[in-house]
């Protein structure tokens, strides 16, 4: 008897645990998300500095641009890095790099300074996500499934969003910035430890002939104007954390207003991805729609939402404007 049972309770705690990881991992990602200050805040800081020392909203966007740049390389490098060393060991390398980008954001005054603590929190702030990604979609056979687990992640890294701009526009107010980058560092390093406990070492090397190269992919005439659309996409959302910062600052208004123009945009993330999700994918383990026309409909839907708040000047208005925006 006990030798025929064996293998079922062998079972059962594996499949717990493989889910148990992606719960972790998704939850880790809520609090960098809470915890992302420099990300949200770089760009006030850049132009107004410590009691008023800052070099302007021509050197903010500067050093918004150097950090969008280093977004850009830091996906691409960050999932390169996923399949060559494994998840464990990139996630909890660009996790360290990450805070001590943070810290130095802390100490940096002169404006090349800042542009390079910019780049290299561009190349490692969002590092995470392929790696959780990947998780994801090793732990969850069905594609239903992973559509679920990354709608959770996407809803949870929205608290995130709200919990950091709420927050960060009082503590900037109140105590300054530097603060909120410690906080930020603290958190990245929480982060790497949480990886490196949690994830398991990379397997050896018995599939290494699967891997695709990103010439394969954009060979692929789909996912070439899938990349394009998804470009285009995060050049305006991006304008929720780069643009409209800039835009409110010379409507002076202080940053507890940009504080709640993130939590308003969140509210409208948190209030619609679950009837979104469940119009998406049903009871079952079926896809209801094609992603590409989901992804063109809400493409869309952002960018009118972008380019209203754009002409606005007032937190009222501009909140009325907001849409969700994915970051």
């Amino acid at each position: 008897m006990a030798t025929a049972h064996a293998p079922a309770t062998d079972a059962v705690p594996s499949v717990r645990t493989a889910r148990s990881v992606v719960w972790i991992l998704i939850g880790s990602s809520l609090v960098v998300k809470a915890g992302g200050f420099c990300w949200d805040f770089l760009g006030y800081y850049v132009a107004t500095g410590v009691s008023g020392s800052g070099h302007g909203t021509t050197a903010a966007g500067a050093a918004l641009t150097v950090f969008g740049v280093g977004w850009c390389l830091g996906q691409a490098s960050a999932g390169v890095l996923t399949d060559r060393l494994g998840q464990r060991t990139a996630l909890t390398a660009l996790m360290i790099v990450s805070a001590l980008a943070c810290f130095a954001l802390t100490l940096a005054t002169s404006l090349p300074a800042l542009l390079a603590v910019a780049l290299c929190l561009g190349l490692t702030m969002e590092a995470h996500r392929p790696a959780v990604s990947a998780a994801i979609n090793d732990t969850i056979s069905s594609e239903a499934g992973r559509t679920r687990a990354q709608a959770w992640l996407y809803w949870s890294a929205n608290v995130g969003i709200a919990v950091c701009g709420g927050v960060g526009g009082y503590l900037a107010h109140h105590h300054g910035y530097r603060l909120l980058f410690v906080v930020n560092g603290i958190v990245c390093l929480g982060f790497a430890v949480v990886a490196r406990r949690t994830l398991a070492p990379r397997a050896k090397k018995e599939d290494e002939e699967q891997a695709v190269s990103y010439r394969q992919i954009l060979a692929d005439p789909t996912l070439r104007w899938i990349t394009v659309v998804a470009v285009c996409s995060m050049i305006c959302a991006w304008g929720l954390v780069s643009v409209l910062p800039l835009l409110m600052t010379s409507d002076h208004l202080p940053t507890t207003s940009y504080g709640v123009a993130m939590v308003a945009n969140t509210v409208a993330v948190l209030v619609l991805t679950p009837p979104l999700m469940r119009l998406l994918v049903g009871r079952g383990d079926t896809i209801r729609f094609p992603f590409v026309p989901v992804l063109a409909t809400g493409s869309a839907i952002l960018g009118l939402g972008m380019t209203v708040a754009a002409f606005q000047h007032t937190v009222i208005v501009i909140l009325r404007n907001q849409s969700p925006s994915g970051t």
